[in-house]
């Protein structure tokens, strides 16, 4: 988890603030290589004027062996190697790291988690609005996890219906070997482009559409997920 977290992670010393180890986002991110950091301070990449309220809250980490916060969330500025600044939102918790009181810390970028949520906010209007019918299904097992009215006034189902099942219990593919090539597809270029499907509406009449489908990052889901557009 620690190595494959989208978001850069680090533990430093409680005491002298030495990083003690981080990720490779955290390397990515800031610019700095392993063992660079490993010779850094916290001190070598928050702002001075940001420091005091940095040691503020590991004073309030840890306020005695019987009364840690578990977790202290804050923001403040950090600079990387190229001498850029960012605004970190970070979590602390206290943990004990090869016997030493130490801190780990999970820094998302401000602006970044901003610019994520505005595109976000964006595609949600699309997705609302547009007139084709798109469904978005969980990679893993195919389940849908969101529709929007197109979606459900061209199969005929209400929303409660379709999310939170497939389109195999759904049975709104008419020939199940169809699926599994448009599936297959999928699997080996990552996307599909206006592929001839024969589907099932809710009554059970039978219509052609074309379908694409492409994978995308949300940031309230874990994994990707799978978006089909269709259209008849």
């Amino acid at each position: 988890m620690f190595d494959r977290s989208p978001h850069p992670i680090w533990t430093f010393d409680r005491k002298t603030l030495a990083f003690l180890a981080v990720n490779q986002e955290t390397i990515s991110h800031y610019g700095f290589s392993r063992e660079e950091f490993l010779g850094m301070t916290l001190k070598d990449i928050v702002l001075e004027d940001d420091l005091p309220g940095v040691l503020q809250m590991l004073s309030r980490l840890f306020r005695g062996a019987d009364s840690r916060t578990p977790r202290l969330r804050g923001v403040h500025r950090n600079r990387r190697k190229d001498g850029t600044i960012i605004e970190g939102d970070a979590t602390w918790s206290p943990v004990l790291f090869q016997g030493r009181e130490a801190v780990l810390a999970l820094v998302l970028d401000v602006e970044t988690e901003r610019a994520l949520k505005l595109s976000e906010q964006r595609f949600s209007k699309i997705f609302r609005a547009c007139p084709a019918a798109i469904g978005m299904v969980t990679i893993k097992d195919g389940r849908l996890i969101d529709v929007n009215d197109r979606y459900l006034e061209m199969f005929g189902y209400r929303r409660d219906e379709m999310v939170g099942r497939t389109a195999v219990e759904l049975g709104l593919w008419v020939d199940p070997g169809q699926r599994a090539r448009v599936i297959g597809a999928l699997r080996q270029s990552g996307s599909v482009r206006d592929a001839h499907a024969r589907l099932r509406r809710k009554a059970g009449e039978i219509f052609d559409a074309l379908l694409s489908m492409e994978t995308i990052d949300l940031q309230e889901e874990p994994e990707p997920v799978l978006v089909s557009m269709i259209t008849n």
